[in-house]
Formats: structure tokens, C-alpha cells, sequence
């Protein structure tokens, strides 16, 4: 890390403050966070109070995505296909076999017709 953005070691101190460069890590890889409600809700409107260090919203940043995608195989030979999100997106993916394609479009059109409130379009689930 030090090499990749051109930091000056950490001097003696700076490691018995926070241990040996090998007993911690950081995670470059950007993460998702799946979801929608209060939870996004509430992280979205959080802002950074003071120094970054002390809030770890600074290091969050909220987008919504258009999609997900899955790599198939490697080398010349991987593809890259969209999770489907829609009925329409199950039926025409490559990810699934016939009797797969049909249960994900069953469940995607249960889960755009879901009403919290109304018990007719839960389908005997609770």
C-alpha cells in the first residue's frame, strides 16, 4: 500500500500505535451494499462530522446501480452476462436453464406485485 500511493513508511511509533503492517489490511475492491429502505435511507443522508478517521461514512460513497453482472469462465473464454431484474430480463438470460428461466420470472413478477399491506398478493406467504 505504501509503494502503490507513495507513502512514507510509518515510523516506530506510528507502528506500536497501530501494530505491524502485517496484522491489518486494507480493502480495495469497491463493495455493494444491496438494498432499499431505512436502511439506505439513513446512510445516504449521514455526512462526514470532523475528521475522516473518526466517521467511517467519509470512505462511503452511495450510488444506485443499474445492474449486477456475473463472469462465466476465464480467460478468452469468460463472458460477462447481467443478473436479471425483471421478468422480461429471466426469460431471455443466459445464466438459466427453461425450468430455472421460469421460476425467476415467477418470483420476480411475485416480487413486483408484493404489497406489504394487502395479503391478496402474498400468495399464502407471510
Amino acid at each position: 500500500m505504501y509503494e502503490k500511493f507513495k507513502i512514507p513508511l510509518p515510523s516506530e511509533a506510528e507502528m506500536k500505535k497501530f501494530g505491524h503492517a502485517h496484522s491489518w489490511s486494507i480493502d480495495l475492491v469497491p463493495k455493494f451494499l444491496m438494498a432499499n429502505g431505512e436502511l439506505t435511507s439513513i446512510i445516504s443522508n449521514l455526512i462526514p462530522i470532523g475528521n475522516a478517521a473518526e466517521c467511517t461514512t467519509g470512505y462511503l460513497e452511495i450510488r444506485q446501480i443499474d445492474g449486477s453482472y456475473v463472469q462465466q469462465g476465464s480467460g478468452s473464454r469468460a463472458t460477462v452476462d447481467k443478473v436479471p431484474s425483471n421478468a422480461q430480463e429471466a426469460l431471455s438470460s443466459k445464466l438459466m436453464g427453461l425450468f430455472e428461466k421460469r421460476r425467476a420470472r415467477a418470483f420476480l413478477e411475485w416480487v413486483g406485485n408484493f404489497q406489504e399491506n394487502d395479503p391478496a398478493t402474498h400468495n399464502g406467504e407471510q
